[in-house]
């Protein structure tokens, strides 16, 4: 049986809609009943701003008569809030404001998002992924929530976050125990939502396709594939569990004012809060730790005769932000070569990790590393390619 009733009102702006539905299923064990309630608003409209919106609450009652194993009677309540606010608000800013709220009887989860652009700048504030993937030593993909600003200009661009982390990096290296899983990544709480990078064998899966993973219990579960125990599993997180409020900053400026020449500048900081840090040192017996990165790179051409790119990192790691020690420090440089001659090619390149060094989003990368190697190629027409490469890796 079912039985839908619809309520219109007109209004010069608003329009709302409330849906009510019931459906009643009879099983010679069970019976299930449903209500849904929707309420929209399409559309209004402030001087030059529009908003627009949604609120939707949803009941669902399980029953049943008789008995059946596993079957658990009861309710559920979920809410869902979505409302957008976007229009110019001078002659040549703009803002975008999103906000997105969930309820349930288990969990809950508020997202605001405003960002507001004038020209070539834009600032941002809520939830954002950091994807500085400029440089290989100074990489940042992490899901953040802070404050971003960024300028793109024709000869460069700069950017400047900072946010509170929704967790703190993990990393975890294992092999494979002959089944598809669950792996357990040992997260003392929930991982953070979508802040999962998983290689097997170093190469990157895809979530939802090559595996899935639980973030409440901190698991992954390969869907194709049994992971042999000669295979090799690298997963990157971030824990949500934390005993200090923690921070993290950085800027990446970028100048490229002609073709012949560019430079790069990176500096990234993530710590943890000193306030209180005595206290809560002594009751968890965490220390407060802190980590940062200067990278600089930049890239210059001679023409034909001679193109030079590289770039250099410094890292800075802390174990315990209280005590009076130097943090420990480590070094990475790398640097190509190629100069070109008629049909004639000839490049170079040198690459040299310390065993200290610490980057934010390279977890997996090969420490105490020298890598060198060369090409020499000969083209002398479109049909005919020729090249002899060498190539030496020490780690």
């Amino acid at each position: 049986m079912k039985l839908l009733l619809v309520l219109l009102l007109a209004f010069p702006l608003t329009l709302i809609t409330i849906t009510y539905a019931q459906t009643l299923e009879a099983t010679p064990s069970q019976a299930t009943a449903t209500l849904e309630t929707t309420i929209s608003q399409a559309s209004a409209t402030l001087e030059a701003l529009s908003i627009k919106g949604s609120k939707t609450i949803t009941f669902s009652q399980r029953t049943l008569e008789g008995t059946k194993e596993g079957f658990a009677p009861g309710s559920t309540r979920e809410e869902s809030l979505k409302v957008n606010i976007s229009g110019p608000i001078t002659e040549d800013t703009t803002l975008n404001a999103n906000l997105f709220s969930t309820y349930t009887a288990s969990d809950s989860e508020d997202k605001l998002s405003i960002s507001i652009k004038k020209g070539p700048h834009e600032l941002y504030f809520g939830d954002f992924l950091a994807d500085l993937n400029d440089t290989e030593f100074t990489k940042l993909n992490r899901n953040l929530s802070g404050i971003r600003l960024t300028t793109t200009l024709k000869q460069g661009n700069f950017l400047f976050l900072w946010s509170n982390p929704k967790g703190s990096l993990k990393k975890v290296k294992l092999y494979g125990n002959r089944t598809q899983g669950p792996y357990n990544l040992g997260a003392t709480n929930k991982v953070v939502v979508d802040s999962e990078e998983v290689l097997l064998n170093g190469r990157k899966q895809k979530k939802g396709d090559d595996y899935d993973i639980d973030y409440n219990a901190g698991t992954v579960t390969f869907r194709k594939k049994i992971i042999l125990d000669t295979e090799i599993l690298e997963i990157n997180f971030a824990d949500r569990s934390s005993a200090y409020q923690r921070a993290l900053y950085g800027y990446r400026a970028f100048v490229e004012p002609s073709e012949r020449w560019s430079l790069g500048l990176t500096y990234l900081k993530e710590a943890d809060d000193l306030n209180n840090a005595k206290a809560i040192q002594a009751a968890t017996g965490i220390n407060p730790m802190g980590q940062d990165v200067f990278g600089i790179d930049g890239a210059l051409s001679l023409g034909s005769l001679l193109e030079i790119e590289g770039e250099g990192a410094l890292s800075k790691k802390d174990n315990n932000l209280l005590d009076k020690i130097d943090p420990e420090q480590g070094k990475a440089a790398k640097i190509k070569a190629t100069s070109r001659a008629g049909p004639f090619t000839l490049s170079a390149d040198l690459k040299r990790i310390e065993n200290t060094f610490e980057s934010f989003s390279e977890a997996t990368a090969k420490k105490d590393l020298w890598e060198g190697g060369g090409a020499l190629s000969f083209v002398p027409s479109p049909n005919l390619f020729t090249q002899l490469d060498f190539n030496q890796q020490e780690f």
